[in-house]
């Protein structure tokens, strides 16, 4: 449900931003409303469908406290324009119109669960025609009390699925999924989804995750291993109907862990977040199908990133082999907020880096996340640029035609660090990681390094030949016999211990390196970082990044 978080957390314009943090993280942009005001929570729900992306502002009082709003903006050859400013037709104060949007084609569904006026909540569909204009509300067709209907949304070709977490059930308040059929007449009610262990206060409907013809129903207040310890559900659809197929509890729930708080779908796996009791620091359970079975697999975890306090998962997108988590509460008590990037390898899901907003303290970046091919959207609901509480949205250029390689196993002093390189006297090692595109015509390659000790210099290195070689206090991956590897300039870090290669790595390369060393389309190089500074171990030796491997298209 849509609420303003507290701290600690419980669960238009265009700004272009050229800084070096910024392009290393390639956020090519953020969006404000040209309206915007204090306390919109402008970012609370973001949905992305072709060249349009749908935010909600569920706090927007222009017609009344909490009645909330939707904007829609249009990418166009002059970038992203504001379009209409959407509301319901019969609005009124409390609504929290926009608290969840999805978005498919040329659809356009947007909840106002009503809440916090304690009312029967509704879903509004738009359609796109000369403008967006509502075509059909919603509602559950068996409730009549206040039933938070619209809380969660999951919208596929033609089927809608509405979450109403304290919708009646076998008991008052269990939670239900309302299932709903396009037709030549447009949506029409096709099925309650109810889970087979339906209780009192489960919210079952609180999240739902919609992929073809399964379907994932998150019930945070569920029971069975304590109060609100929580549980989610795996739907299929058959000929005659969705049936429940499998009931997922993580391993180590328990009394207000609030598993099913968030949930993702995508094919054979899932993810699952929950709030991880009284700290609020969040965890994130992955499955996978094998057989007929979801098998449990390693939690997804922000590894040294983690902390108290940083809803980690409190928003989640899966799209294939990518994962972003969102952990809106990430840096204590006026929280900035991160984004987790990860990546499927054989081994399970990899933490590749995060996303940051530059000045985002008490931001609470991360409250939604969205993933739209190599683009990922991401919510602060308590940007005050527009005002106290008004909002943002940011846009970043989040590819994943890098390879990481080479990472922090055993080190020469013990100093392991299997997410980066190995650890320096930090407790961590240095990490690259890449944006922008491996275009050798748009020569848009960004190379960002963290955590170098920051009375160091490091040098980002190129090679075509690997190896693997302890030297210093970490891990060489780049032979270095002559004609093979190449250097850019020492570069010192900045205050935060980051250092920033690119762009136009291309165009250095083909002016400062014999022809042997020159980037063109075709070639595959590997690029390390090699660092001095926070010596662990050796007296005057060097230490490495992980290493990323990068095949250049034109």
């Amino acid at each position: 449900m849509f609420r303003l978080p507290t701290s600690p957390p419980l669960w238009v314009a265009v700004l272009l931003c050229s800084s070096p943090l910024a392009r290393a993280q390639c956020k090519l942009e953020s969006l404000t409303p040209s309206d915007a005001r204090s306390a919109q929570s402008f970012g609370a729900s973001i949905a992305v469908a072709g060249r349009w992306t749908f935010v909600g502002a569920p706090g927007d009082d222009e017609d009344g406290v909490g009645t909330g709003a939707a904007y829609v903006f249009e990418q166009t050859p002059a970038g992203w324009l504001q379009g209409a400013k959407l509301r319901s037709s019969d609005h009124q104060p409390g609504d929290e119109f926009g608290g969840q949007v999805v978005a498919w084609n040329d659809v356009f569904v947007v909840g106002a669960s009503r809440f916090t006026r304690d009312a029967p909540g509704a879903a509004y569909v738009f359609e796109r025609g000369a403008t967006w204009t509502e075509s059909q509300q919603l509602v559950a067709w068996d409730g009549s009390e206040p039933d938070s209907f619209g809380e969660a949304l999951a919208l596929q070709g033609d089927t809608l699925m509405v979450g109403a977490l304290r919708g009646p059930g076998p008991t008052p308040h269990t939670g239900a999924v309302y299932v709903f059929e396009r037709g030549a007449d447009g949506w029409s009610a096709a099925q309650k989804l109810v889970a087979g262990d339906a209780g009192e206060w489960h919210y079952f409907g609180m999240s739902v995750a919609l992929d073809g013809d399964r379907a994932l129903v998150g019930a945070a207040g569920h029971d069975g291993r304590g109060e609100l310890s929580g549980a989610a559900y795996v739907f299929e659809r058959t000929g005659s109907g969705w049936v429940e197929t499998a009931k997922l509890v993580g391993s180590g729930v328990t009394t207000e862990s609030r598993f099913g708080g968030t949930v993702a779908l995508s094919g054979k796996r899932l993810l699952v977040g929950a709030r991880d009791g009284v700290t609020l620091s969040g965890r994130v359970f992955a499955y996978e199908l094998r057989g007929s079975t979801w098998v449990e697999l390693v939690e997804v975890s922000a590894g040294p990133d983690a902390g108290t306090l940083d809803s980690f998962g409190r928003s989640l997108d899966l799209r294939g082999d990518r994962a972003l988590v969102g952990a809106y509460g990430a840096g204590g008590f006026n929280p900035n907020g991160v984004v987790h990037r990860f990546q499927w390898r054989e081994q399970g899901w990899q933490r590749e880096g995060k996303l940051e907003a530059v000045g985002a303290d008490g931001t609470q970046f991360g409250f939604a996340v969205v993933g739209a091919g190599e683009v990922v959207w991401v919510g602060a609901i308590l940007d005050d640029e527009g005002g106290a509480g008004a909002g943002k949205i940011y846009r970043f250029h989040s590819p994943a035609f890098a390879l990481p390689f080479c990472f922090g196993l055993d080190c020469p002093c013990g100093n392991d660090d299997p997410t980066a390189g190995c650890a320096n006297l930090s407790g961590r090692g240095a990490r690259m990681t890449s944006c922008g595109s491996s275009s050798v015509t748009a020569d848009d390659l960004v190379l960002r390094i963290t955590n170098v000790p920051i009375e160091g210099a490091a040098q980002v290195q190129m090679g075509r030949v690997r190896t693997r070689v302890p030297f210093g206090d970490g891990i060489t991956c780049l032979a270095a016999s002559a004609g093979t590897l190449y250097r850019f300039p020492l570069r010192p870090p900045d205050s935060l211990g980051t250092v920033i290669e690119g762009p136009g790595i291309v165009a250095y390369s083909i002016a400062s390196f014999p022809p042997s060393g020159h980037i063109s389309a075709g070639r595959t190089w590997a690029f390390q970082t090699w660092y001095v500074g926070g010596r662990v171990c050796s007296p005057s030796g060097p230490n490495f990044s992980n290493a990323l491997a990068v095949t250049f298209r034109p």
